[in-house]
């Protein structure tokens, strides 16, 4: 059987957090956190560069990266961990799923468990669920070469986790060798990728990525920078 490693999102309640803990300890899987050991196994990761054009992307990658199950409470809240982990194909559930493990005394399957949001999903214009199983299918990035300007919010580091995530390569420069397919950034970074920009490389603003992953679904025509 593959390891279970659970991420409980901060939107649970300490209390709640606690109690779900020792459910899946007891059950002999792992609880991650962003304090848990994960590394970004992307170019950015890999890349030692003190050029101004390189993203501040550390080792470290949010404990999304590397848990099996995301659980939440009912209510969306779009984080980077929760980016990442749709973006991955995780199954994005709420605490019921461990309730029903406790009374089985075994991890049972997350299928029917997962997160809805009726009004978020209604306001951003995807299903939640849905989001997941096309991530399953292709990363909504694969194929696509990805460049992060340093003075992003959210940070480079963070944007990149998801790029990567969502099946991009993470390029470390823009002068890389093998040259960005989208390049995120914003006004303050104009400078850093105006070369590529002449070029027609398409830059878009970090709502563009954010969209994407938790969509699981690409918009050329939007968040586009002048």
């Amino acid at each position: 059987l593959s390891p279970v490693r659970v991420l409980f999102s901060r939107s649970l309640d300490a209390n709640t957090t606690s109690e779900l803990t020792r459910i899946v300890e007891r059950l002999g899987g792992d609880v991650v956190s962003d304090t848990s050991p994960a590394t970004i196994t992307t170019a950015s990761a890999l890349a030692s560069s003190s050029s101004s054009s390189s993203p501040v992307v550390a080792a470290a990658a949010p404990a999304a990266s590397i848990c099996t199950h995301f659980v939440s409470a009912t209510k969306i809240t779009r984080t980077i961990n929760l980016l990442v982990a749709i973006s991955r194909g995780c199954h994005v559930c709420t605490p019921d799923w461990l309730h029903a493990c406790a009374r089985a005394r075994g991890f049972v399957d997350a299928e029917g468990y997962g997160v809805r949001d009726r009004g978020k999903e209604r306001e951003v214009g995807f299903k939640l669920q849905e989001a997941v199983g096309r991530a399953r299918e292709r990363g909504v990035l694969e194929g696509q070469r990805v460049f992060v300007t340093p003075s992003t919010t959210p940070d480079a580091h963070s944007l990149a986790a998801v790029a990567a995530a969502a099946g991009a390569e993470v390029l470390p420069s823009t002068s890389a060798q093998a040259a960005p397919t989208v390049i995120i950034s914003c006004e303050a970074d104009r400078a850093v990728c105006e070369a590529r920009a002449l070029q027609g490389v398409p830059i878009f603003s970090p709502e563009f990525l954010l969209t994407a992953a938790m969509r699981q679904q690409l918009d050329w025509d939007r968040n586009r920078l002048p």
